[in-house]
């Protein structure tokens, strides 16, 4: 029986991990082929990879700066350390068969896809106290599948993303699992630990957080007082785990230094502060055991609105947000501009397709969920089904504004998915034989799990595409690195280049020269002058910035995201237009290139 039950664990898995490796080989051959042109996809994995190589060649631990971007002031990155140590030690099991560099590239392009793979672990222990062993199996197939994950998480992507959705996962698991058996010590110090180690991946999990957080408050005034001691336990593991973190992450110096937007002494004070408002309910509850619900309401109330209160005082900025101190400037022209920022919600067919084809499954799952919490709101299992219905509601609401927040909601939608699914195998077991049982597993199974992601496709595929006739160069900065690298050229001395954002990464990783622009939302100053560059119409603006960043060359690259970012109509005079036109002012000299081999590039020298 041991050997058979094992056997039936080891297949399914086989399986996922044969759709892991044909998925991510599928998408190696298309979305992510450039990675073996030996290009990465998209700015925040070269500056990811940037940030290591500074690592290994001296920088400290604790070195956050980037002193080549935002030339010549330096950019402090937002960034921790867990994806670094993920991306290292990778590249110290490659490192052994070829040359440290592209260890480092290799590394950072496979990084991903293996999280993702963990991702799946993760996924089958958080379902499993809610689905059972079967249906847990299940949620990993399901998850697999999942389009905005698989974008995050494919190959190319040497970014944190993947790390977030593990953590995500995790959370998730944890709580509900605690919600399971609230009185494991085990499980409250995992929970504690998932919390914290949540902040330290990335401070856009502090919502997620929170609701789980919130959601173990509410059992306990609801159900079970005796959970309070657990409560403490996990409050404690929370905050021991920040305060690890904190060390981890900071020096010394900069242990009380307040962020917003990276683990500091504000989180650190926030769990402080969760572990004293539940040690205080676990007195009061003493004192009171026999309190009603609207007696424990009111001391839960007062010591919630107390602690809320004190946070205030002490971090008043902390309720604005982790980008609350984004410079304003930079909102209209970058911020809001990012893909990844831009509403889900639908106004027009392609983007309706894309509603689909992202959080599409989302609503049936809703209307699933609405039907549970309704015609079985008295079995125990409910609270479970609460609390998902809560964090898939949250998510699919803030997809609608922020594309990027579309694959936890992708995730918070498994759970539903797999019992949807799994409930109409059942059904159809008892219900039907021989091929029409056949027909509607698969039917059903396929429509359930792929029904919205094709619909998607097939909406965006037959819209048409308002820019389908419109040429733009390829744009890709390996094709100028060469150029910019010539000793006996334009590498003969490191300067600073100006250009279009999203080149910034790349070229600091290509060249040894400093760029004034990268897109990262700390680098205000740099954003505003790589923009206002070559977007001024007075050429005395421009030359200023050129002077006082101390920029030698400029490059550009007429891509639909550059025209977008610099040209507009009613000021047709503005030197990005003018450099179009090949009409460059006085200073600038432009590089003879041969612009079909540097894929639409046109690169400019300052005149000092």
């Amino acid at each position: 029986m041991a050997a058979s039950g094992k056997t039936s664990v080891f297949i399914p898995w086989l399986i996922i991990l044969g759709l892991w490796a044909v998925l991510h080989a599928m998408l190696g051959q298309t979305v992510a082929a450039p990675v073996f042109d030996g290009e990465l996809l998209g700015p925040d994995g070269y500056m990811r990879l940037v940030r290591i190589k500074e690592l290994l060649a001296g920088a400290g631990w604790y070195e956050s700066l980037i002193a080549r971007s935002n030339a010549p002031y330096g950019d402090v990155l937002h960034w921790t350390r867990p994806m670094d140590v993920i991306i290292l030690t990778v590249m110290a099991l490659v490192s052994p068969f070829t040359d440290d560099a592209q260890a480092l590239f290799i590394a950072g392009v496979v990084t991903s896809p293996i999280i993702a793979f963990f991702a799946c672990i993760a996924m089958a222990w958080a379902a499993r106290p809610v689905l059972g062993r079967d249906r847990a199996i299940l949620a990993v197939f399901i998850f697999l599948l999942q389009p905005g994950v698989l974008s995050y998480t494919m190959m190319g992507r040497a970014d944190h993303h993947g790390l977030q959705f593990v953590a995500f996962i995790l959370c998730m698991g944890a709580t509900l699992r605690l919600m399971t058996d609230r009185r494991s010590v085990r499980t409250a110090v995992g929970a504690g630990i998932a919390y914290g180690g949540a902040l330290w991946v990335s401070i856009e999990l502090l919502l997620l957080v929170g609701v789980c957080q919130a959601t173990l408050a509410v059992l306990w005034l609801w159900r079970d007082r005796a959970f309070t001691r657990n409560q403490i336990v996990v409050a404690g593991a929370f905050l021991a785990t920040t305060v690890v973190s904190l060390i981890i992450e900071r020096p010394i110096t900069g242990w009380f230094e307040i962020e917003y937007d990276r683990l500091s002494i504000v989180h650190v004070a926030l769990a402080a502060i969760a572990t004293g408002f539940w040690v205080t309910l676990y007195r009061n509850g003493h004192r009171h055991a026999d309190a009603t619900l609207r007696a424990r309401m009111a001391v839960a109330g007062i010591a919630g609105v107390a602690s809320l209160g004190v946070f205030g005082i002490l971090f008043p900025d902390f309720f604005a947000g982790p980008f609350a101190t984004v410079d304003p400037r930079i909102l209209p022209i970058w911020h809001d501009q990012v893909a990844e920022l831009k509403p889900l919600a639908p106004t027009d067919m392609k983007s309706f397709g894309r509603f689909l084809f992202f959080v599409g499954a989302c609503l049936p799952c809703l209307v699933f969920l609405g039907f549970v919490l309704w015609h079985e709101r008295k079995r125990p299992a409910t609270l479970r089904w609460v609390f998902l219905t809560i964090v898939l509601g949250i998510y699919f609401a803030l997809s609608l504004k922020h594309l990027r927040f579309a694959p936890f909601a992708e995730i918070a939608s498994v759970w539903a998915l797999a019992e949807i699914v799994g409930r109409l195998m059942a059904w159809s077991e008892h219900a039907l034989k021989g091929a029409r049982q056949f027909a509607v597993k698969c039917g059903a199974t396929f429509v359930i799990m792929l029904g919205a992601l094709m619909s998607g496709t097939f909406v965006m595929a037959v819209t048409p595409d308002k820019t389908i006739d419109q040429k733009h160069p390829d744009c890709e900065v390996a094709n100028i690195a060469d150029l910019l690298n010539d000793r006996d050229g334009l590498g003969a001395t490191p300067t600073v280049i100006g250009g279009l954002l999203d080149y910034g990464p790349e070229i600091l990783y290509r060249t040894a020269h400093s760029v004034v622009g990268a897109p990262y939302h700390r680098n205000g100053d740099g954003i505003w002058d790589s923009y206002r560059l070559l977007a001024a119409t007075d050429d005395a603006e421009s030359q200023a910035i050129a002077q006082r960043r101390d920029i030698g060359v400029i490059v550009i690259c007429p891509s639909a995201a550059e025209r977008r970012h610099y040209l507009d109509d009613d000021e047709p005079d503005r030197l990005y237009g003018r450099l179009l036109a090949d009409n460059p002012p006085a200073w600038l000299t432009p590089v003879p290139v041969d612009r079909d081999a540097t894929g639409g590039f046109r690169i400019y020298t300052v005149r000092r």
